[in-house]
């Protein structure tokens, strides 16, 4: 089960992060980016992304972040605030999560284009 971490090791890990430029997987949907977190100000974090292919993701769009921090996989849930081709912009994770039963990313699916209409069948 994923523990969280507590406020105080959470700004020490993102700090970390940042200082040593610490690859982190960026997924939402069917979307999956790598890139780096570059820079933490005014609860904003920015994410700098290695692909330079578009970006389909948008403002309000929630995305999983998964990285290793000291060989433990942590991972946690951010609100994109502005997003470029090369730069997202996010809220400032509220929560960070270590030590995951899984070793792999569990991966939402985007919203049905169909709405409701699977819930119906």
């Amino acid at each position: 089960m994923a523990i969280e971490v507590s406020r105080i090791e959470k700004e020490f890990i993102l700090k970390h992060m940042i200082d040593s430029a610490s690859q982190v997987e960026i997924v939402t949907g069917g979307t999956k980016l790598t890139g780096v977190l570059t820079s933490i100000k005014s609860e904003v974090a920015s994410f700098e992304i290695a692909q330079q292919e578009q970006i389909q993701l948008k403002p309000d769009q929630w995305i999983d972040v998964f990285f290793l921090f000291k060989g433990t996989r942590i991972t946690c849930r951010a609100k994109i605030r502005e997003c470029t081709a090369t730069r997202i912009l996010t809220k400032i994770p509220d929560h960070l999560y270590r030590d995951l039963t899984r070793h792999y990313e569990r991966i939402r699916p985007d919203p049905s284009p169909f709405g409701n209409l699977s819930r119906q069948l």
